[in-house]
């Protein structure tokens, strides 16, 4: 599999200890890399799911910051495919736990808006396989392989909009 996007969108509430507490939503897709398996396939794994914000936010001063965070949350994954839908079948899918550490570097361009660097490594709680996604085997996959939970690690830019008022002390 090779990823192809990930998005968060969430509200996050920052307090005064600089702790802070969010809550939103998270898209993922990704899709088979045709050059990496023996079989002629295309499609792809769609991943949607909500989560809890945990974090601590610093301003050094009044244009840089850094956020360190945590996101527990749920997560249903869709695998689609030519294969699975040649075969009539509706799309495979499952559901997992997710945990993602994240640390965001903040650099504002002024009260109200601000731009960051993500990065962040996600853990879903179950095994891909290939044959998920209408694959005939599971590769050369060990049965061991099967079962490690899912993780990806990702580096993004993003947006924050301030409502209130930002505290750089």
């Amino acid at each position: 599999m090779q990823g192809l996007v990930t998005s968060n969108v969430y509200l996050q509430r920052s307090f005064q200890s600089h702790f802070n507490l969010g809550f939103g939503g998270k898209y993922t897709y990704f899709v088979i890399d045709e050059f990496s398996v023996s079989e002629v396939i295309r499609g792809g794994i769609h991943s949607a799911g909500a989560f809890v914000k945990f974090g601590y936010d610093k301003f050094y001063n009044d244009q840089f910051a850094m956020d360190f965070g945590l996101k527990l949350g749920y997560n249903e994954n869709f695998y689609l495919s030519d294969k699975n839908k040649a075969l009539g079948l509706n799309p495979a899918r499952n559901s997992a736990f997710l945990i993602e550490p994240t640390v965001g570097l903040i650099l504002s361009v002024d009260r109200k808006n601000s731009y960051r660097l993500n990065i962040g490594y996600t853990i879903q709680d179950y095994g891909f396989q290939p044959m998920q996604l209408g694959m005939t085997s599971n590769l050369n996959f060990d049965e061991s392989q099967l079962t490690v939970r899912t993780q990806f690690l990702f580096v993004g830019f993003g947006y924050t909009y301030y409502f209130g008022v930002k505290t750089t002390d």
